[in-house]
This record gives structure tokens, sequence and C-alpha cells, in this order.
């Protein structure tokens, strides 16, 4: 799987949506921290509500509570603002 993690993406988002998911979600973001360590991480979904500590101890940076399409383009415009590093 490590293969799919293209080399030029910054910010990667990752759902789960139930909590039957969550051990996939986590094996991703594992995956992307080991190949992007300075990647931005977003996870959504209620998986990732109910299991936040487990989400951000694989690597994720924010979790997105409820919808996201409209949070996560305000997350993104807000780290495009923020100083590199």
């Amino acid at each position: 799987m490590a293969k799919l993690i293209p080399g030029d993406i910054d910010v990667f988002l990752v759902s789960a949506l139930f909590s039957t998911y969550i051990n996939e979600a986590l094996e991703v973001i594992t995956l992307i921290r080991q190949k992007k360590e300075r990647a931005t991480i977003i996870a959504g979904g209620s998986g990732a509500m109910f299991h936040a500590d487990e989400f951000f101890d694989a690597g994720t940076d924010f979790i997105i509570q409820g919808e996201g399409e409209i949070a996560v383009v305000r997350l993104l415009d807000e780290l495009e603002k923020a100083p590199p590093g």
C-alpha cells in the first residue's frame, strides 16, 4: 500500500465513517506518516471522532467533526496562511 502514497502530496484526508473502519483508517494514517513525516493528515467521520486518541496517536493532525465539506476548506485556507514549519 505504501507504493500508492504519492510523493508530491502534502495533505491527506482520511475518512472513517463508522467504527468498523477504524483499523483500516489507522493503517493508512500510519503508512502515510511513515512515508511523509511532514504531511498534514486530516481525519473525519464518526470512527475518527469516537476513537480520536487512537487517530492522533497514529499521526493524525486534525479531526473534523460533523459535515466536513466546509470545515476542510476553511482548515486548508488557514493552513495555507500559516508560516512554514
